[in-house]
């Protein structure tokens, strides 16, 4: 559950501060709502999706250094929420990020250090220093395999079952 949802929006919408015409595909804070501060600590959902079946990056299209460079962005400060007040996402904000692609190319070898998640074909980065939190790097067939079986029973009530419902095609 969260109280803040942005989606494709560029930063400089989400407050005043912000200059930047960068936009994270999917973002979510949990204890800000409206740029609204709570008083305990925050976290932070950055989701970012890749093409399904997408093979090449060029140096500068770098998801992960994109995920990174969200989080400084959004780590700068001088932010200020609906009452005025500065919006604290700080080295005390855990930043959960997630990219979404195929992990292939010039992916694979961005990422080939990173801890293999048991049983499936994601892999995790856990950052030394810069921000607290965690980059997971999800295979699109990991996450439609799972969408697909977490949404079995529902599905099988429904009488829809027998059927895959969701697909990496766009």
């Amino acid at each position: 559950f969260a109280e803040y949802f942005s989606s494709d929006r560029p930063f400089r919408e989400l407050g005043s501060s912000f200059e930047s015409e960068e936009r994270a595909d999917v973002l979510v804070f949990n204890t800000v709502h409206s740029l609204r501060q709570a008083d305990e600590m925050s976290r932070v959902l950055l989701v970012e999706f890749k093409r399904p079946g997408r093979k090449s990056y060029s140096n500068d299209e770098n998801p992960v250094e994109q995920v990174e460079k969200y989080v400084r962005l959004l780590q700068s400060g001088g932010t200020l929420d609906v009452r005025g007040r500065p919006v604290k996402l700080d080295g005390s904000t855990v930043f959960n990020c997630l990219i979404i692609a195929d992990i292939v190319g010039k992916l694979d070898d961005w990422t080939f250090s990173w801890e293999r998640v048991a049983g499936t074909g994601s892999r995790r980065y856990i950052p030394p220093n810069g921000f607290t939190g965690s980059i997971e790097l999800i295979d699109w067939d990991d996450l439609l395999r799972d969408a697909n079986a977490r949404n079995k029973a529902f599905f099988e009530r429904a009488g829809i079952s027998g059927r895959r419902f969701f697909s990496a095609e766009w």
